[in-house]
């Protein structure tokens, strides 16, 4: 909190600067690409805004919204849900990686990646009936697989590979979600977002997957990753050494196939 109220004017650049002028003008949330999640860090600066706060206080109001989230987040899952190690998790989805983010308090799938760590908390907070734990936890996941195209990927790896969610009825409830998601993305999917995916049709390719592992093209890739995600770098490092000790060999292949994706994402976008 007190990063985010001394580096106000920092933190609204780029993106986020843009959605708070369009929500200022229009006084309504502005949400493009379906993203959901975007209406998110805009509620506190149009709160400011209907009270007619100065622009310094819908400033801040904008860089308090990632915080304000966090808080909220870790209020329901240490005193509602009773869950500190839920929390634990929370606090850290929101600090590791914002630093490639700049400490971006718009950036949509930090918002998404938080409400999918909260459903996961809640459907499995089995001390509540499936049917508060739908109601609560269901749009969560919408926010979650709605925040970004990576959201959605993560979500639906989390839930296939790990079999968290026991109960039947929010397995198949949440397998409906999912095809009527894929559904409505197919027909509103923008230009902008096809034009980001289209690195998938380049994956089966195997000459593509060479390509990304020449000397050459590992030494660019390495260090613009360490230039734009040291942090996510270290976690990454961590997980691939705890699935080796532990022989979780599914997971690591899983992991490793990600980065491959991740390269070939990067490398077709900044090409």
């Amino acid at each position: 909190m007190v990063i985010a109220v001394a580096f106000t004017n920092e933190r609204i650049h780029a993106d986020t600067g843009y959605y708070l002028l369009r929500a200022l003008n229009e006084g309504a949330p502005h949400v493009e690409h379906g993203r959901w999640t975007l209406v998110l860090p805009q509620l506190a600066p149009l709160i400011a805004a209907h009270f007619n706060a100065p622009i310094s206080t819908l400033l801040l109001a904008s860089s308090l919204g990632n915080v304000l989230f966090l808080i909220i987040g870790l209020v329901y899952c240490t005193r509602v849900l009773r869950n500190v190690p839920w929390a634990v998790l929370l606090a850290g989805s929101q600090v590791i990686g914002l630093a490639h983010g700049h400490f971006c308090p718009g950036f949509e799938l930090y918002f998404g990646v938080g409400a999918g760590i909260l459903f996961l908390a809640t459907v499995q907070h089995d001390a509540w009936s499936v049917t508060r734990r739908c109601t609560i936890g269901l749009p969560l996941l919408a926010l979650a697989i709605a925040s970004h195209p990576m959201g959605a990927l993560l979500m639906a790896g989390i839930l296939v590979f790990t079999g968290v969610i026991k109960d039947a009825f929010i397995r198949g409830t949440v397998l409906v979600m999912f095809a009527v998601f894929v559904l409505i993305k197919l027909v509103t999917v923008s230009p902008y977002e096809r034009t980001q995916m289209q690195f998938v049709e380049r994956i089966p390719v195997p000459s593509n997957i060479l390509h990304l592992l020449q000397p050459d093209q590992v030494r660019v890739q390495l260090l613009r990753y360490l230039d734009h995600y040291p942090d996510a770098m270290v976690l990454l490092l961590l997980i691939i050494v705890v699935a080796i000790a532990r022989k979780a060999h599914r997971s690591l292949g899983w992991t490793l196939a990600g980065c491959v994706g991740s390269l070939h994402r990067h490398e077709y976008v900044s090409a």
